[in-house]
């Protein structure tokens, strides 16, 4: 093709530009409140996938409310951080809680 282009006269560049495209995937949360439309995802281990794809999820929807509940919201990231899954959601706008879910989510 290249070539063909070249002897054509045609100006071109070759892989040298990037398209980002989103796969499609469906999210079920574990729990939704359908009184408050509030989402809470339960979560032992949090993956790197599973905070880069609620990234994806909130960058796509900010107006679904996921918030996450916590068998240990103070387990570090990776083994060596000094980020914490609670951490991680603060700064990134996530509500979080450990295994006892607030009151006020859910009166």
């Amino acid at each position: 093709m290249g070539q063909l282009l070249e002897t054509e006269g045609v100006p071109f560049s070759y892989e040298d530009t990037f398209l980002y495209y989103d796969k499609r995937h469906r999210y079920h949360p574990d729990f939704h409140l359908t009184d408050k439309d509030i989402f809470i995802e339960v979560k032992g281990w949090f993956l790197p996938v599973d905070r880069a794809k609620h990234l994806l999820i909130k960058a796509q929807h900010p107006e679904v409310d996921i918030r996450f509940a916590f068998q240990n919201p103070n387990a570090k990231l990776r083994k060596g951080s000094k980020t914490s899954y609670a951490d991680w959601c603060d700064k990134h706008g996530f509500d979080w809680c450990g295994l006892k879910v607030p009151k006020a989510w859910i009166s």
